[in-house]
Protein backbone atom coordinates (compact mmCIF):
# COMPACT_ATOMS: atom_id res chain seq x y z
CA UNK A 1 0.00 0.00 0.00
CA UNK A 2 1.32 3.38 -0.99
CA UNK A 3 -0.04 5.12 2.15
CA UNK A 4 1.85 2.87 4.56
CA UNK A 5 5.09 4.29 5.94
CA UNK A 6 7.73 1.57 6.32
CA UNK A 7 10.49 1.68 8.89
CA UNK A 8 13.91 1.91 7.26
CA UNK A 9 16.45 -0.70 8.28
CA UNK A 10 19.33 0.16 5.89
CA UNK A 11 19.85 3.43 4.01
CA UNK A 12 22.43 3.67 1.22
CA UNK A 13 23.84 7.01 0.02
CA UNK A 14 26.52 8.08 -2.47
CA UNK A 15 28.89 10.98 -1.74
CA UNK A 16 30.24 13.49 -4.21
CA UNK A 17 33.83 13.35 -5.44
CA UNK A 18 34.23 17.10 -5.93
CA UNK A 19 35.59 17.56 -2.41
CA UNK A 20 36.24 15.54 0.73
CA UNK A 21 33.23 14.57 2.82
CA UNK A 22 34.32 14.50 6.44
CA UNK A 23 32.78 12.45 9.25
CA UNK A 24 31.17 15.63 10.60
CA UNK A 25 29.31 16.18 7.33
CA UNK A 26 28.17 12.56 7.32
CA UNK A 27 27.03 12.78 10.93
CA UNK A 28 25.18 16.03 10.21
CA UNK A 29 23.31 14.38 7.30
CA UNK A 30 22.43 11.49 9.59
CA UNK A 31 21.14 13.57 12.53
CA UNK A 32 19.12 15.91 10.34
CA UNK A 33 17.03 12.99 9.07
CA UNK A 34 16.43 10.99 12.26
CA UNK A 35 12.70 10.52 12.95
CA UNK A 36 11.83 11.96 9.55
CA UNK A 37 10.26 10.50 6.42
CA UNK A 38 12.45 9.64 3.45
CA UNK A 39 11.29 9.17 -0.12
CA UNK A 40 13.21 7.69 -3.03
CA UNK A 41 13.61 8.73 -6.63
CA UNK A 42 14.64 6.33 -9.35
CA UNK A 43 18.34 6.82 -10.15
CA UNK A 44 19.79 4.58 -12.83
CA UNK A 45 23.15 6.35 -13.33
CA UNK A 46 25.67 8.35 -11.34
CA UNK A 47 25.23 11.31 -13.69
CA UNK A 48 21.80 11.97 -12.16
CA UNK A 49 23.33 12.35 -8.67
CA UNK A 50 24.46 15.95 -8.24
CA UNK A 51 24.12 16.64 -4.51
CA UNK A 52 26.73 16.45 -1.79
CA UNK A 53 25.14 13.26 -0.44
CA UNK A 54 22.49 11.51 -2.55
CA UNK A 55 20.04 8.92 -1.29
CA UNK A 56 20.00 5.93 -3.64
CA UNK A 57 18.39 3.03 -1.78
CA UNK A 58 16.43 2.06 1.31
CA UNK A 59 15.87 -1.42 2.70
CA UNK A 60 12.86 -1.66 5.05
CA UNK A 61 12.72 -3.73 8.20
CA UNK A 62 12.27 -7.42 7.30
CA UNK A 63 13.27 -6.58 3.75
CA UNK A 64 13.68 -10.27 2.97
CA UNK A 65 9.90 -10.54 2.77
CA UNK A 66 9.54 -7.85 0.11
CA UNK A 67 9.57 -8.75 -3.59
CA UNK A 68 9.67 -5.25 -5.09
CA UNK A 69 13.19 -4.26 -4.00
CA UNK A 70 14.83 -2.38 -6.84
CA UNK A 71 11.62 -2.14 -8.87
CA UNK A 72 9.76 1.03 -9.75
CA UNK A 73 7.06 0.29 -7.16
CA UNK A 74 9.61 0.69 -4.38
CA UNK A 75 10.19 4.37 -5.16
CA UNK A 76 6.57 5.38 -4.58
CA UNK A 77 6.56 4.73 -0.82
CA UNK A 78 7.88 6.56 2.21
CA UNK A 79 10.21 5.32 4.91
CA UNK A 80 10.74 6.36 8.51
CA UNK A 81 14.37 6.74 9.56
CA UNK A 82 14.89 5.84 13.22
CA UNK A 83 17.84 5.62 15.59
CA UNK A 84 18.29 1.95 14.68
CA UNK A 85 18.57 2.67 10.95
CA UNK A 86 22.01 1.92 9.50
CA UNK A 87 23.24 4.53 7.01
CA UNK A 88 25.92 3.28 4.62
CA UNK A 89 28.05 5.77 2.69
CA UNK A 90 29.62 5.00 -0.69
CA UNK A 91 32.29 7.08 -2.38
CA UNK A 92 32.80 7.47 -6.12
CA UNK A 93 36.58 7.22 -5.76
CA UNK A 94 38.71 5.06 -3.47
CA UNK A 95 42.45 4.94 -2.86
CA UNK A 96 43.90 1.92 -1.13
CA UNK A 97 47.48 1.28 -0.04
CA UNK A 98 48.25 -2.43 0.32
CA UNK A 99 51.20 -3.22 2.60
CA UNK A 100 52.51 -6.79 2.31
CA UNK A 101 54.19 -8.01 5.48
CA UNK A 102 57.26 -9.99 4.39
CA UNK A 103 58.81 -10.43 7.83
CA UNK A 104 60.70 -13.67 8.56
CA UNK A 105 57.67 -15.28 10.22
CA UNK A 106 55.83 -15.24 6.87
CA UNK A 107 58.17 -18.01 5.72
CA UNK A 108 56.88 -20.43 8.35
CA UNK A 109 54.67 -23.39 7.55
CA UNK A 110 50.95 -23.39 8.29
CA UNK A 111 50.55 -26.88 9.74
CA UNK A 112 46.75 -26.75 9.59
CA UNK A 113 46.66 -25.95 5.86
CA UNK A 114 49.96 -27.61 4.91
CA UNK A 115 51.45 -24.68 3.04
CA UNK A 116 53.84 -21.79 3.50
CA UNK A 117 52.30 -18.52 4.61
CA UNK A 118 54.23 -16.64 1.93
CA UNK A 119 52.16 -18.36 -0.75
CA UNK A 120 48.97 -16.90 0.71
CA UNK A 121 50.13 -13.28 0.50
CA UNK A 122 49.62 -12.96 -3.24
CA UNK A 123 46.56 -15.23 -3.48
CA UNK A 124 44.76 -13.36 -0.70
CA UNK A 125 45.41 -9.96 -2.24
CA UNK A 126 44.50 -11.20 -5.73
CA UNK A 127 41.16 -12.55 -4.48
CA UNK A 128 40.47 -9.24 -2.72
CA UNK A 129 41.25 -7.09 -5.77
CA UNK A 130 39.28 -9.30 -8.15
CA UNK A 131 36.29 -8.89 -5.88
CA UNK A 132 36.68 -5.12 -5.56
CA UNK A 133 36.80 -4.36 -9.30
CA UNK A 134 33.50 -6.14 -9.94
CA UNK A 135 30.64 -3.68 -10.60
CA UNK A 136 27.74 -4.22 -8.22
CA UNK A 137 24.18 -3.14 -7.66
CA UNK A 138 23.73 -1.11 -4.52
CA UNK A 139 21.37 -3.28 -2.40
CA UNK A 140 17.75 -2.47 -3.09
CA UNK A 141 18.42 -0.30 -6.15
CA UNK A 142 18.84 -0.51 -9.91
CA UNK A 143 22.06 1.53 -9.83
CA UNK A 144 25.04 -0.42 -11.14
CA UNK A 145 27.92 1.01 -9.14
CA UNK A 146 31.56 0.84 -10.28
CA UNK A 147 33.63 3.40 -8.34
CA UNK A 148 37.14 4.37 -9.37
CA UNK A 149 39.82 2.47 -7.49
CA UNK A 150 43.45 3.63 -7.17
CA UNK A 151 45.90 1.16 -5.65
CA UNK A 152 49.50 1.18 -4.45
CA UNK A 153 51.20 -2.00 -3.25
CA UNK A 154 54.27 -1.94 -0.98
CA UNK A 155 56.35 -4.87 0.28
CA UNK A 156 57.50 -4.35 3.85
CA UNK A 157 60.82 -6.09 4.60
CA UNK A 158 61.94 -5.27 8.15
CA UNK A 159 65.49 -6.63 8.35
CA UNK A 160 67.00 -6.54 4.86
CA UNK A 161 67.75 -3.91 2.25
CA UNK A 162 66.96 -5.36 -1.18
CA UNK A 163 68.19 -4.28 -4.56
CA UNK A 164 64.64 -4.60 -5.89
CA UNK A 165 62.12 -1.83 -5.34
CA UNK A 166 59.80 -2.37 -2.40
CA UNK A 167 57.04 -0.43 -4.17
CA UNK A 168 55.52 -3.17 -6.31
CA UNK A 169 52.87 -0.98 -7.94
CA UNK A 170 52.23 2.76 -7.70
CA UNK A 171 48.98 4.59 -8.41
CA UNK A 172 47.28 2.02 -10.65
CA UNK A 173 43.64 2.71 -11.49
CA UNK A 174 42.14 -0.75 -11.41
CA UNK A 175 39.18 -1.81 -13.50
CA UNK A 176 37.59 -5.07 -14.50
CA UNK A 177 39.54 -4.91 -17.78
CA UNK A 178 43.10 -4.43 -16.46
CA UNK A 179 42.99 -6.43 -13.22
CA UNK A 180 44.69 -9.50 -14.69
CA UNK A 181 47.53 -7.50 -16.26
CA UNK A 182 47.99 -5.72 -12.94
CA UNK A 183 48.21 -9.02 -11.06
CA UNK A 184 50.73 -10.34 -13.59
CA UNK A 185 52.87 -7.23 -13.08
CA UNK A 186 52.50 -7.58 -9.31
CA UNK A 187 53.42 -11.26 -9.29
CA UNK A 188 56.59 -10.56 -11.30
CA UNK A 189 57.76 -7.80 -8.96
CA UNK A 190 56.90 -9.83 -5.88
CA UNK A 191 58.89 -12.79 -7.21
CA UNK A 192 61.91 -10.53 -7.68
CA UNK A 193 61.58 -9.31 -4.10
CA UNK A 194 61.32 -12.84 -2.73
CA UNK A 195 64.32 -14.01 -4.76
CA UNK A 196 66.37 -11.06 -3.51
CA UNK A 197 65.39 -11.68 0.10
CA UNK A 198 66.18 -15.38 -0.27
CA UNK A 199 69.68 -14.62 -1.59
CA UNK A 200 70.40 -12.08 1.14
CA UNK A 201 69.07 -14.43 3.82
CA UNK A 202 71.34 -17.23 2.61
CA UNK A 203 74.40 -14.94 2.80
CA UNK A 204 73.38 -13.73 6.25
CA UNK A 205 73.01 -17.30 7.46
CA UNK A 206 76.45 -18.26 6.16
CA UNK A 207 78.01 -15.26 7.88
CA UNK A 208 76.18 -16.09 11.09
CA UNK A 209 77.37 -19.71 10.96
CA UNK A 210 80.96 -18.57 10.47
CA UNK A 211 80.65 -16.13 13.37
CA UNK A 212 79.20 -18.79 15.66
CA UNK A 213 81.95 -21.20 14.67
CA UNK A 214 84.66 -18.63 15.44
CA UNK A 215 83.04 -17.83 18.79
CA UNK A 216 82.90 -21.53 19.58
CA UNK A 217 86.59 -21.97 18.74
CA UNK A 218 87.48 -18.95 20.85
CA UNK A 219 85.45 -20.32 23.76
CA UNK A 220 87.19 -23.70 23.58
CA UNK A 221 90.59 -22.01 23.37
CA UNK A 222 89.84 -19.88 26.41
CA UNK A 223 89.37 -22.99 28.54
CA UNK A 224 93.14 -23.52 28.44
CA UNK A 225 93.97 -19.85 28.87
CA UNK A 226 94.97 -18.75 32.36
CA UNK A 227 93.80 -15.20 31.77
CA UNK A 228 90.23 -14.32 32.57
CA UNK A 229 88.12 -13.94 29.52
CA UNK A 230 85.96 -10.89 29.17
CA UNK A 231 82.26 -11.46 29.39
CA UNK A 232 80.61 -11.35 26.03
CA UNK A 233 78.13 -8.54 25.50
CA UNK A 234 74.57 -9.46 24.76
CA UNK A 235 73.81 -8.74 21.09
CA UNK A 236 71.18 -6.08 20.48
CA UNK A 237 68.19 -6.71 18.29
CA UNK A 238 67.98 -5.03 14.91
CA UNK A 239 64.39 -4.04 15.58
CA UNK A 240 61.84 -4.56 18.32
CA UNK A 241 58.68 -6.52 17.48
CA UNK A 242 56.42 -3.47 17.75
CA UNK A 243 58.34 -1.56 15.07
CA UNK A 244 56.82 -3.66 12.28
CA UNK A 245 53.27 -2.49 12.96
CA UNK A 246 54.30 1.19 13.22
CA UNK A 247 56.39 1.12 10.06
CA UNK A 248 53.66 -0.56 8.02
CA UNK A 249 51.24 2.17 9.05
CA UNK A 250 53.79 4.84 8.12
CA UNK A 251 54.35 3.24 4.73
CA UNK A 252 50.60 3.21 4.15
CA UNK A 253 50.18 6.86 5.14
CA UNK A 254 52.96 7.93 2.79
CA UNK A 255 51.55 5.90 -0.09
CA UNK A 256 48.09 7.44 0.33
CA UNK A 257 49.50 10.96 0.06
CA UNK A 258 50.75 10.15 -3.45
CA UNK A 259 47.33 8.97 -4.67
CA UNK A 260 44.52 11.19 -6.05
CA UNK A 261 42.70 13.43 -3.58
CA UNK A 262 38.94 13.65 -2.98
CA UNK A 263 38.71 9.90 -2.57
CA UNK A 264 38.03 7.63 0.39
CA UNK A 265 41.42 6.46 1.73
CA UNK A 266 42.27 3.13 3.27
CA UNK A 267 45.28 1.06 4.33
CA UNK A 268 45.10 -2.71 3.88
CA UNK A 269 47.81 -4.73 5.65
CA UNK A 270 48.28 -8.32 4.49
CA UNK A 271 50.02 -10.03 7.38
CA UNK A 272 50.27 -13.17 9.46
CA UNK A 273 49.75 -11.08 12.60
CA UNK A 274 53.14 -11.89 14.16
CA UNK A 275 53.89 -8.54 15.78
CA UNK A 276 53.86 -6.95 19.19
CA UNK A 277 51.83 -4.17 20.75
CA UNK A 278 53.39 -0.73 20.23
CA UNK A 279 53.84 1.43 23.29
CA UNK A 280 50.91 3.59 24.29
CA UNK A 281 52.25 6.87 22.90
CA UNK A 282 53.15 5.38 19.51
CA UNK A 283 49.81 3.61 19.14
CA UNK A 284 47.86 6.71 20.17
CA UNK A 285 49.77 8.86 17.69
CA UNK A 286 49.16 6.43 14.83
CA UNK A 287 45.44 6.07 15.57
CA UNK A 288 45.08 9.86 15.89
CA UNK A 289 46.55 10.38 12.42
CA UNK A 290 44.31 7.72 10.90
CA UNK A 291 41.12 9.03 12.49
CA UNK A 292 41.96 12.70 11.82
CA UNK A 293 42.38 11.97 8.10
CA UNK A 294 39.39 9.58 7.97
CA UNK A 295 41.68 6.72 6.92
CA UNK A 296 40.44 3.21 7.56
CA UNK A 297 43.01 0.55 8.43
CA UNK A 298 42.08 -3.01 7.51
CA UNK A 299 43.83 -6.34 7.96
CA UNK A 300 43.89 -9.47 5.84
CA UNK A 301 45.35 -12.32 7.86
CA UNK A 302 47.26 -15.10 6.17
CA UNK A 303 47.43 -18.55 7.69
CA UNK A 304 45.12 -20.23 10.15
CA UNK A 305 44.57 -19.32 13.76
CA UNK A 306 46.92 -20.60 16.43
CA UNK A 307 46.38 -24.17 17.60
CA UNK A 308 47.86 -25.70 20.78
CA UNK A 309 51.04 -27.76 20.30
CA UNK A 310 51.26 -26.88 16.58
CA UNK A 311 51.98 -23.14 16.44
CA UNK A 312 55.77 -23.45 16.88
CA UNK A 313 55.77 -20.20 18.83
CA UNK A 314 54.06 -18.15 16.09
CA UNK A 315 50.91 -16.70 17.67
CA UNK A 316 49.02 -14.07 15.61
CA UNK A 317 47.96 -10.98 17.52
CA UNK A 318 44.33 -11.13 16.40
CA UNK A 319 43.00 -8.84 19.12
CA UNK A 320 45.29 -5.98 18.09
CA UNK A 321 44.26 -6.27 14.44
CA UNK A 322 40.58 -6.25 15.37
CA UNK A 323 41.06 -3.29 17.70
CA UNK A 324 42.85 -1.10 15.15
CA UNK A 325 40.40 -1.98 12.37
CA UNK A 326 37.41 -1.18 14.58
CA UNK A 327 38.92 2.08 15.86
CA UNK A 328 39.52 3.30 12.29
CA UNK A 329 36.26 1.98 10.75
CA UNK A 330 38.18 -0.66 8.84
CA UNK A 331 37.72 -4.41 8.46
CA UNK A 332 39.46 -7.53 9.70
CA UNK A 333 39.34 -10.57 7.41
CA UNK A 334 40.65 -13.87 8.70
CA UNK A 335 40.60 -15.28 5.15
CA UNK A 336 40.09 -14.15 1.56
CA UNK A 337 37.86 -16.62 -0.28
CA UNK A 338 37.93 -16.83 -4.06
CA UNK A 339 34.64 -15.52 -5.42
CA UNK A 340 33.35 -17.87 -8.09
CA UNK A 341 31.59 -16.34 -11.14
CA UNK A 342 27.83 -16.24 -10.62
CA UNK A 343 25.13 -16.31 -13.25
CA UNK A 344 21.56 -15.07 -13.30
CA UNK A 345 20.53 -12.99 -10.29
CA UNK A 346 23.95 -13.39 -8.72
CA UNK A 347 25.73 -11.33 -11.37
CA UNK A 348 27.08 -7.98 -10.12
CA UNK A 349 26.50 -9.07 -6.52
CA UNK A 350 27.38 -6.91 -3.53
CA UNK A 351 30.15 -9.19 -2.31
CA UNK A 352 32.29 -9.52 0.81
CA UNK A 353 35.06 -7.19 -0.40
CA UNK A 354 32.62 -4.43 -1.39
CA UNK A 355 31.20 -4.59 2.13
CA UNK A 356 34.63 -4.58 3.74
CA UNK A 357 36.39 -1.80 1.80
CA UNK A 358 33.74 0.27 -0.01
CA UNK A 359 30.87 0.49 2.49
CA UNK A 360 31.26 2.89 5.43
CA UNK A 361 28.92 3.36 8.37
CA UNK A 362 29.08 4.63 11.94
CA UNK A 363 28.10 1.28 13.46
CA UNK A 364 31.39 -0.23 12.28
CA UNK A 365 33.29 1.99 14.71
CA UNK A 366 31.35 0.40 17.58
CA UNK A 367 30.87 -3.23 16.66
CA UNK A 368 33.51 -3.75 13.96
CA UNK A 369 33.09 -5.43 10.60
CA UNK A 370 31.23 -8.72 10.69
CA UNK A 371 32.22 -11.21 8.04
CA UNK A 372 30.67 -14.31 9.59
CA UNK A 373 28.88 -15.35 6.42
CA UNK A 374 28.85 -18.42 4.22
CA UNK A 375 31.67 -17.78 1.75
CA UNK A 376 30.49 -20.41 -0.72
CA UNK A 377 26.93 -19.17 -0.73
CA UNK A 378 27.93 -15.50 -0.87
CA UNK A 379 28.74 -15.44 -4.59
CA UNK A 380 25.40 -17.03 -5.52
CA UNK A 381 23.16 -14.54 -3.73
CA UNK A 382 21.60 -11.46 -5.19
CA UNK A 383 22.96 -8.05 -4.28
CA UNK A 384 19.73 -7.11 -2.59
CA UNK A 385 20.11 -9.98 -0.10
CA UNK A 386 23.15 -8.45 1.58
CA UNK A 387 22.64 -5.70 4.12
CA UNK A 388 25.64 -3.94 5.59
CA UNK A 389 26.15 -4.75 9.24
Amino acid sequence: MKGVVKEADNVFVVMTDKYRISRNIRANWYFERIHSHLSLQANHSLESLNNEIDLVSILPVNYQHYHDLGSDSQYSGQYLMTTTTKVTFFSRRYRLAFVLDLSPSISSVDIQRSRILLDEVFTSMAACLRGLVQPFYIPGSQLLFAPKLFVTVIAYIPFYSCDSHQVLAQGWELTHDNIESFLTHLRSNLSDIIASVSEISAKAKDERDEEEQSESDALIGSLFDEKETKSRSVPTLLATPDISMVNMLRFGLLALQLLPDNSSPGIVIVTDGMFSLPNANTLESALTQLRHRTISCSFIQTGSSAHPHSALGFIPYTDLMKFISTATFGAYLSACPQLTPADGDGKHAFNLYHRAFFAWNFQRGLFGFRADINYKQMANNSAREWAVE
